[in-house]
């Protein structure tokens, strides 16, 4: 990158002789050429979309769980167990103490707990669980069924989206 009145651009003639000096390597010899570690047509040609899925009951796994005290909340990311192509799909938790009124206080733990128990965590557990560790000390890889809504694109850009349905988060029986 070269930085021009104090905007950075990108250096594309020095790229390409970057790339001009890998001709003949043994990361190109397989091609011959220099940007054919670049070369993705098979790749596209190959690729499945992602897809949303229909109304109804789905085990998820835990991939992503991030936490701000501060503001009060955590963040869950889920892909789908048994649909590699499925988009994944999130929830946000409101943290103990962040309800604005008793009764939002109480549907926040609710909320909590009912997780906490769909993903095989104990609520009561000492300590509670590290939110960057894989079970059983945390929150990671865990598998639970969950209830989701059908696609739903609610305008802020990241398109068809399944949700979590309110008390989506049951126990398998």
């Amino acid at each position: 990158m070269v930085e021009k009145g104090g905007v950075t651009k990108w250096d594309t003639e020095g790229f390409l002789e970057d790339i001009r000096e890998l001709e003949g390597t043994e990361l190109n010899r397989k091609k011959g050429t220099a940007m054919s570690f670049l070369d993705i047509s098979q790749s596209i040609v190959d690729a499945k979309p992602e897809h949303c899925v229909a109304e109804g009951e789905y085990k998820l796994r835990v991939i992503q769980v991030k936490a701000d005290t501060e503001k009060g909340y955590m963040f869950v990311r889920y892909e789908f167990v048994d649909d590699l192509y499925a988009r994944d799909c999130s929830d946000i938790f409101n943290l103990p103490g962040a309800g604005r009124n008793e009764r939002e206080e109480n549907r926040n733990i609710l909320k909590l707990t009912a997780f906490y128990k769909c993903f095989g965590m104990d609520p009561m557990k000492p300590g509670g669980y590290a939110i960057d560790e894989a079970e059983p000390t945390g929150m990671l890889n865990r598998e639970g069924w969950v209830l989701l809504s059908g696609p739903q694109d609610d305008g802020k850009g990241y398109g068809e989206q399944n949700k979590v349905k309110y008390n989506g988060y049951m126990p398998r029986r």
